[in-house]
């Protein structure tokens, strides 16, 4: 996994039905069914992170989400 652009991963979260929920300072937190995640205010997204968020809202939207 490498880094990708924020609006790729928004783009790709609201094509699964996620819905961002509220902005907190430097994040951005986003919801879909029980599975909440936060994505940072960055023009990219770092891997560790992406990874992160891949495995918060994977019990509701499955494990490969990510990749399609």
């Amino acid at each position: 996994m490498k880094e990708t652009a924020k609006a790729d991963l928004v783009r790709l979260l609201r094509r699964h039905g996620v819905t961002k929920v509220r902005e907190t300072g430097s994040h951005e937190v986003w919801r879909v069914g029980r599975c909440q995640t936060a994505v940072p205010k960055h023009r990219t997204i770092a891997a560790g992170t992406l990874r992160k968020i891949r495995d918060h809202l994977a019990p509701c939207l499955g494990e490969d989400w990510l990749k399609q």
